[in-house]
């Protein structure tokens, strides 16, 4: 497990370099490694190039790296209207992805079907046993759980004991469940093979309908003492509409596309919206399937400043949590031109200031709805494939 985990947050390593960092012999570290390259797990990617023109004296060092096709990972995401299901290799390069809509005049065992399908369909299409798939990762949004047969613990903790008996059914290989956010905060870390971008302490943040957060530490997810930490959702940040909780001002509250979008009905109209007008033939149930347009930018200035003042409260949220967590990097996690706006304003309006950390920390994350699956693929891939030792 230590070194596979060494060789995901820093990419090939030696066998000498892995015995100095996880502080055990050579003899040892070659005999553990000599077992998972006849198991396959690893493999010998090559010499180590030297550095600079300096020509390295006596024995070569090998470089060790995960064997990507070893076993495959699995995700399953069910989000806002669609089934997003894939394969993935060990790495997170992709095999194989659906995205299937949900009418919403579907049932529980409609979605359960087409799951069946698609798990199957991969399956046989890609020749895999069950042996071959380190396991099953899967994410389901709140609105799901009811349907589903997720449970949400009076103590915040979600019960997946239901949805797992009933994908049993079907499924024959392991499964791990989570969050979206937390299978993005995996993914960014496990997926990710810039070796030399420092992304041990993350916080993730979610802008969609349901604004959340996941914080890792060391490449691992915190959540606490009592599954609390960081609870965003109820974090006080503006003057602003009554949260669930009681209390005004909570950023779940503050920045849901709920409040965005009613800010944006008052102001809806020929006269003070007229581009928004035109473009939404002057119905505002058109006003959200426009903001996701990835060709959308805002023009009327209400409507700009909107867009604006919302970025303005990202913007001191975060400059909250980067004097709570000193975090490598703040990665945000959207959908949309509106997403897309709100980054870039964000990004640009920190430049310059005191706290200046825009171009420094703030950044985009690499899981989007094209790839969103690889979110609960990582899940699987680390507690199936990482925390025990590829075995």
């Amino acid at each position: 497990m230590q070194i596979l985990k060494l060789l995901r947050n820093e990419g090939p390593t030696s066998r000498i370099d892995i015995a100095r960092k996880i502080g055990i012999t050579k003899a040892a570290v070659t005999i553990i490694t000599n077992e998972m390259i006849e198991q396959g797990i690893i493999y010998e990617k090559g010499e180590q190039l030297p550095k600079g023109n300096k020509i390295p004296r006596g024995r070569k060092k090998i470089l060790l790296d995960v064997n990507p096709t070893y076993k495959m990972g699995m995700g399953l995401v069910v989000d806002g209207g669609f089934i997003y299901f894939g394969l993935c290799t060990l790495k997170g390069d992709i095999i194989e992805k659906h995205m299937n809509a949900i009418n919403p005049e579907e049932k529980a065992e409609d979605i359960f079907a087409a799951i069946e399908k698609l798990y199957q369909d991969i399956m046989y299409k890609n020749d895999l046993k069950p042996g071959l798939v380190a396991g099953l990762g899967v994410c389901v949004s709140k609105e799901y759980y009811g349907m589903l047969k997720v449970n949400l613990e009076p103590d915040g903790r979600v019960d997946y004991s239901g949805l797992q008996e009933r994908l049993s059914e079907f499924v024959a290989v392991p499964m791990a469940f989570g969050t979206l956010i937390e299978g993005v905060a995996t993914a960014e870390t496990d997926y990710n093979q810039n070796y030399e971008e420092e992304r041990k302490d993350i916080l993730v943040f979610r802008y969609a309908k349901d604004f959340d957060c996941a914080v890792s530490i060391g490449q691992e997810l915190y959540h606490g003492a009592h599954g609390k930490v960081l609870d965003v959702v109820h974090y006080k940040i503006a003057d602003g509409p009554e949260c669930g909780c009681g209390k005004n001002g909570c950023a779940g509250a503050v920045l849901s596309q709920e409040r965005f979008l009613n800010r944006v009905k008052e102001v809806y109209s020929p006269e003070k919206t007229p581009i928004l007008w035109e473009q939404t033939s002057g119905l505002f149930p058109k006003v959200a399937d426009l903001f996701r347009d990835p060709d959308y930018i805002p023009q009327d200035m209400p409507v700009l400043k909107i867009f604006r003042d919302t970025g303005d409260v990202y913007l001191s949220l975060f400059y909250d949590m980067v004097l709570f967590f000193d975090p490598d990097q703040i990665v945000l996690f959207g959908e949309g031109e509106a997403f897309e706006y709100l980054t870039e304003y964000i990004i640009k309006t920190s430049q310059g200031k005191p706290a200046d950390f825009g171009s420094k920390i703030l950044a985009r994350s690499e899981i989007t709805l094209q790839n969103v699956f690889l979110a609960a693929a990582s899940l699987a891939t680390r507690e199936f494939f990482i925390n025990k030792g590829g075995f």
